[in-house]
C-alpha cells in the first residue's frame, strides 16, 4: 500500500500542477486562411496573428485600461516573411483596419489605422522565418 501511495501521490501532484495551464476549449476555433491558421488565443481580438507566431512575453509590453491601448508585441515564427505580410494584409482589414502604407526593403513595414488607433508591423527576415514586432498606439490628436 505504501508503494502505491508513493507512486500515485507524485502523479496526483503533477496533475494538479498542470491544471493551472489548462484552458477548456470554447467556441473559438482556428481559422484556415491560405494555409495559415489564426491563433486561438490573441492579445487583442481585433489584431489577429498567425497560429505559428510565438509571443516573446519577456520583451513585449501591453497596456489596456479600457480607453487607451498601447502595445509593443514581439513575435518569432518560422513562417516566411511574405506569408506573414500576406496574412496581415488579408486579415486586418476584416477587423476594421485600413492599410495606410507598406515599405519593403529588407525589413518590411506595414502601417494600418482604424478610427482611433495606429498599428505598425515590422517584419525582420531571419535565416529560418522572421521576427515580427507589432506596435499599437492611439492616433495622435494633432497637438
Amino acid at each position: 500500500m505504501k508503494k502505491l501511495i508513493l507512486f500515485v501521490l507524485p502523479l496526483f501532484i503533477a496533475g494538479c500542477a498542470s491544471l493551472s495551464y489548462y484552458s477548456p476549449p470554447g467556441n473559438e476555433s482556428p481559422v484556415e486562411e491560405e494555409g495559415i491558421k489564426k491563433a486561438i488565443k490573441q492579445k487583442f481580438d481585433d489584431i489577429p496573428v498567425p497560429e505559428k507566431m510565438v509571443l516573446d512575453t519577456q520583451n513585449s509590453f501591453i497596456f489596456d485600461n479600457g480607453k487607451i491601448r498601447l502595445a509593443n508585441l514581439k513575435y518569432s515564427t518560422r513562417l516566411a516573411p511574405e506569408d506573414v505580410i500576406a496574412y496581415f494584409k488579408k486579415q486586418l482589414p476584416l477587423q476594421g483596419w485600413e492599410l495606410i502604407n507598406m515599405v519593403e526593403y529588407g525589413i518590411s513595414r506595414l502601417s494600418f489605422a482604424n478610427e482611433n488607433e495606429s498599428l505598425e508591423i515590422a517584419i525582420y527576415p531571419e535565416r529560418r522565418g522572421c521576427r515580427v514586432i507589432i506596435t499599437l498606439t492611439p492616433k495622435s490628436s494633432g497637438l
